[in-house]
């Protein structure tokens, strides 16, 4: 019996430590077939001043703009007829992310932070180019960003961010020790038998 607490425990451990643990990602758009970033794409909403059609995607062989479209790999997304674009979740940090102007040689466009209550919390001003750039902006539990007042098209791949852990619901994690015990205490009878 000591045996079978002893996995039990251990199985516990292991999952309220998966479970606790934050869940990073880049986004950089290769895995999308459609024209548009769709509806809780990688688990977010993504809108903007069209809404769904804010979020253009291309290939880089779509000659829309001049020069490298694409930062890494073939597609990127880009702003739709210059909209405003957003990106919403639970909380979560936008770390970095690629971006460049579309068909100018230079210009700027803002991104901005929002928290729970809706309050902007970081601002950035981006200072684009029509080379892709790191921007390391780092806006930490936030629940929306935002990119307004553009110049132009803006250009965006491999987004980098990092989505706050989820933490389980006693009553599942209560189900599922019941459940583990239970199997334990199966195996345990039938060793003995």
């Amino acid at each position: 019996m000591k045996k079978v607490f002893t996995v039990l425990a251990a199985s516990l451990v292991m999952l309220l430590t998966a479970a606790g643990q934050a869940k990073a990602g880049m986004i950089d758009f290769e895995d999308i077939s459609s024209q548009f970033v769709p509806s809780g794409y990688q688990g977010f909403t993504w809108g903007g001043g069209a809404t769904d059609w804010s979020w253009a995607v291309s290939d880089e062989l779509d000659i829309i703009f001049s020069g490298d479209n694409a930062h890494s790999g073939s597609k990127y997304a880009w702003s739709n007829a210059g909209t405003d674009l957003s990106l919403s979740d639970g909380n979560f940090t936008f770390e970095s992310l690629w971006a460049r102007i579309g068909n100018l040689t230079a210009g700027t466009a803002i991104a901005r932070g929002f928290d729970s209550s809706n309050a902007e919390i970081y601002t950035a001003t981006l200072n684009l180019t029509d080379d892709y750039q790191w921007f390391n902006l780092n806006f930490v539990d936030i629940t929306r960003w935002e990119l307004t007042n553009q110049d132009n098209n803006v250009l965006i791949d491999d987004i980098s961010l990092n989505v706050a852990p989820t933490v389980p619901e006693p009553t599942s994690m209560t189900l599922w020790g019941i459940g583990i015990l239970g199997m334990a205490t199966i195996r345990t009878r039938r060793r003995n038998s």
